[in-house]
């Protein structure tokens, strides 16, 4: 890399952490290794984890390699509509956000052998659910 290549990527990389605090940055920064992050709401772990798709990006990583779990529905569109709103060029649809519940789904739905089912599986709803508890 060139010198006005790696001034060029350090600037972008600044631009990209401006917003955030430090304990923030390190989150976002560590990209080479996967990454919980844990904390109340409205502390910033959106802002956190679209700096970090952000930098993932700028270094090459493909957005198909990239995962964020929440744990509910509203959860995972907000984060979606937040990180898609910063990511140019990026359709939102290609970002895998989802909850343990759908990623558990998508898992069992493209391997559902593995597991003993057949492809045409289904899940119980709640109701069906209170129906075989009884």
């Amino acid at each position: 890399m060139s010198a006005a290549e790696s001034n060029s990527s350090n600037n972008i990389r600044r631009q990209i952490l401006s917003d955030l605090n430090a304990e923030q940055s390190a989150a976002a920064e560590s990209i080479d290794r996967p990454t919980l992050v844990v904390s109340p709401a409205g502390t910033g772990k959106t802002r956190v984890l679209a700096a970090r798709y952000q930098l993932m990006l700028a270094s090459g990583t493909a957005i198909n390699r990239l995962l964020a779990i929440t744990f509910s529905n509203r959860a995972t569109q907000e984060m979606r509509d937040r990180i898609g709103s910063v990511l140019d060029g990026v359709d939102e649809r290609d970002i895998f956000i989802n909850t343990f519940h759908a990623l558990g789904k998508r898992i069992l739905r493209s391997i559902p052998k593995r597991f003993g089912l057949t492809e045409q599986f289904r899940i119980a709803d709640e109701n069906e659910t209170h129906q075989i508890i009884r």
